[in-house]
């Protein structure tokens, strides 16, 4: 159905349109040589979209995330793995830069202006094997030494490690007074000694992200480097940003794969005689309430945000309403895949034909995080106004 938006939603689209037809075309290749989308990459960065959300005043796009839904949706329809990966860095500065707002970290500050300058690309590599909600606690040691931290432990899902020149990562330390840990967040140069990526990726979908494990090796990363602490199992200063930019901007990206699986879908039944069979239009009927029910919280959520209601809202709820938009979004890009694949059937089988990988790219949005079942504890107790131990206020106790 037609879009409307801002005027800046608009601009962002319009570019990402004018791209898509070329990483559509490499979208395949990519996939099936299993490898980072290089090419389409660097034309998003040509075209600017990789410094959107950097502060206008720091040299950037000055963009909100409300502003990137468009733009990450077609990008996205065009090739998933090329929408995921500009996503994570773009999402990942705007981080920065609310951060660096809050604080005026002169190390942030500099971050950013490198990035607008096209001299910084952001990995964030927090996911480990065994830790099941990398948001709340890390297997990472940070040993405290002379002017900073000694890092070592393993990260998986470093999605942009092929092309990124820093790390947005996070470790345990132990080195407060009273010996309590604290996971604290660092900014990591991807060319440190003791940075070891490990080419692990080689996954059922969303294979262009080449999402590599990457370990640290006694990394030494001085104090200027930190960025924030919090006590493991609490969201502290990572509440804000997960609401924000994170879980909005991944929802925005999976409903975007699905919607490239409704045009060319909607493409398929037209060149097969089929545009006016009844069937086939009560499919893409179903397939369109999903994908507006997705834009009408996508867009509800980033209106409530530039309004300044987040700030209103408990911390319980901040991070309940960050996952309901993401598990929304993602939930539904799966259903529309799997209602468009009885209208393609066999056809939807045939490696030649983009719709399988479409319909396998979606499958990734089960377990990004946030995943159905921690979204799902998230929002029930929300819905109960009740706290759970990582959604209470801290305290100096926690």
């Amino acid at each position: 159905m037609r879009r409307f938006g801002t005027a800046r939603q608009r601009e962002l689209a319009e570019v990402a349109e004018g791209l898509a037809g070329p990483i559509a075309e490499r979208a395949a290749r990519y996939d099936e040589e299993n490898r980072y989308p290089f090419e389409s990459f660097a034309e998003l960065r040509k075209a600017g979209l990789h410094r959107v959300s950097v502060p206008a005043e720091l040299g950037g796009g000055g963009a909100a995330p409300g502003d990137l839904f468009p733009m990450l949706e077609r990008l996205a329809a065009a090739d998933g793995s090329t929408g995921l990966t500009l996503n994570m860095h773009i999402a990942a500065l705007g981080l920065l830069a609310d951060a660096w707002r809050a604080s005026g970290n002169e190390r942030l500050e500099w971050l950013l202006r490198e990035a607008a300058a096209d001299r910084v690309l952001i990995a964030g590599v927090n996911s480990e094997r065994g830790v099941h909600n990398p948001y709340l606690d890390t297997r990472t040691a940070a040993e405290r030494v002379p002017g900073g931290y000694r890092l070592t432990g393993r990260k998986s899902f470093g999605t942009n490690i092929e092309v990124a020149t820093h790390m947005f990562s996070m470790a345990r330390r132990t080195d407060e007074p009273d010996g309590r840990p604290m996971i604290t967040m660092f900014t990591i140069p991807v060319d440190t000694p003791g940075v070891r990526v490990h080419r692990t990726w080689n996954t059922l979908g969303m294979r262009g992200t080449q999402s590599h494990d990457v370990e640290l090796d006694g990394v030494f990363v001085p104090d200027d480097q930190v960025l924030a602490s919090y006590p493991p199992g609490h969201y502290g200063g990572l509440a804000r940003g997960l609401h924000r930019w994170a879980q909005p901007t991944f929802g925005a990206v999976y409903t975007g794969v699905a919607l490239g699986g409704m045009e060319w879908t909607r493409g398929f039944a037209e060149r097969d005689g089929r545009a006016d069979d009844r069937f086939v239009r009560d499919v893409l009927a179903e397939c369109e309430l999903l994908l507006e029910s997705s834009r009408a919280v996508l867009y509800r959520h980033a209106a409530e945000d530039e309004e300044g209601h987040a700030d209103e809202l408990p911390l319980r709820e901040l991070v309940a309403r960050a996952a309901m938009v993401k598990t929304v979004c993602t939930g539904n890009a799966i259903e529309i895949m799997n209602r468009l694949a009885e209208v393609v059937g066999g056809a939807g089988l045939a490696r030649a034909l983009p719709f399988e990988r479409m319909w396998r790219d979606v499958q990734a949005g089960r377990v990004m995080p946030f995943n159905r079942r921690t979204a799902l504890e998230l929002i029930g107790a929300a819905s109960f106004g009740a706290d759970l131990p990582e959604t209470a206020e801290p305290t100096d106790a926690s």
